[in-house]
């Protein structure tokens, strides 16, 4: 007979996971932990997710696959989190007038900001994510999509990498500023600054 398993529990593990991984990073994160929270039996737990790996996978795709559907949305399917973005992507954006392309910028920023709102645990861990497992490792993903964004902006520059570590660095401060009732404006800003300076062609 097939086992019944239940949405409402499936979240109270996953609430409780993000805020077991969020404190303590994916390593020192105990299962006990996330089951006792969720108020659920550690064998019951296994029921849902049979390792704490498909526990933290099942936390980032959540988050990165929210993110990814922001992302598409505003730039008209031309960038996706799990697609390498190409040149005539690029310059698409790049080649939008001013107007159009602040709009792209805000109206991301406007949805993140929403999803922030709605679970800032998952987005941070999505973002700091301290797993090293390549199967799952979704910020070098994120880290890597960057980089390839940048090296087509900066052909030039064999500086892509250092850009798209210090964007995820500088957005993850951003999130974990105590002071985030200007948070959107932050978040715009700091995206604009970067991909606003790609706008400018570097020789």
């Amino acid at each position: 007979m097939a086992q019944v398993l239940k949405e409402n529990v499936k979240q109270k593990i996953l609430k409780s996971a993000k805020s077991e991984f969020f404190k303590n990073g994916y390593e020192n994160s105990s299962l006990r932990k996330i089951s006792k929270n969720a108020n659920i039996t550690v064998g019951n737990l296994y029921r849902y997710y049979p390792s704490k790996d498909k526990i933290y996978e099942a936390v980032v795709n959540e988050s990165y696959t929210k993110l990814n559907k922001i992302i598409e949305k505003h730039t008209f399917n031309n960038f996706k989190l799990d697609t390498i973005p190409t040149k005539a992507a690029i310059e698409t954006i790049e080649n939008a007038d001013e107007i159009n392309f602040n709009s792209i910028v805000k109206n991301i920023i406007n949805d993140v900001g929403t999803l922030f709102e709605n679970d800032y645990l998952g987005l941070l861990i999505l973002l700091k994510d301290d797993n090293r497992n390549e199967n799952i490792n979704s910020r070098l993903n994120l880290q890597n999509w960057f980089s390839m964004h940048f090296t087509l902006q900066y052909p030039n520059y064999n500086i892509s990498k250092y850009l798209s570590y210090s964007f995820t660095e500088g957005l993850i401060k951003i999130l974990l500023d105590e002071d985030n009732n200007k948070i959107n404006e932050k978040v715009e800003a700091f995206i604009s600054f970067y991909f606003e300076k790609g706008r400018v062609k570097y020789e």
